[in-house]
């Protein structure tokens, strides 16, 4: 269903860009105007860069997991779950030590 939903929101979103795209166009009148009001929403996606986390998943490939338990404690608190049990968090750590060595090995 989250597939479902998505889909349809790009797909809303592209129908009507292109349902406003020719009056941008007859709206600005000379085409070096059009390029800027067309290029310009781009500027917004920049700062995604600073204010999205990076993913635990990912984290956890890189090796990187005291950040990725750190993005679990955060995703923890967000969602009112209060702290992490340590026990939970010493074991995650522990297994995923054992886990990168045995692949570490083959």
């Amino acid at each position: 269903m989250r597939t479902v939903g998505l889909n349809v929101c790009i797909g809303i979103f592209y129908w009507l860009g292109s349902m406003a795209l020719p009056w941008v166009a007859l709206l600005s009148g000379e085409w070096r105007h059009f390029l800027l009001y067309v290029s310009a929403p781009i500027l917004l996606v920049i700062p995604y860069y600073w204010l999205l986390p990076e993913s635990a998943r990912w984290l956890i490939d890189k090796g990187r997991v005291t950040e990725a338990v750190r993005c679990f404690k955060r995703i923890a608190a967000f969602n009112g779950r209060g702290q992490l049990p340590s026990a939970a968090v010493d074991l995650f750590t522990v297994s995923w030590l054992r886990y990168s060595n045995v692949r570490a090995i083959k």
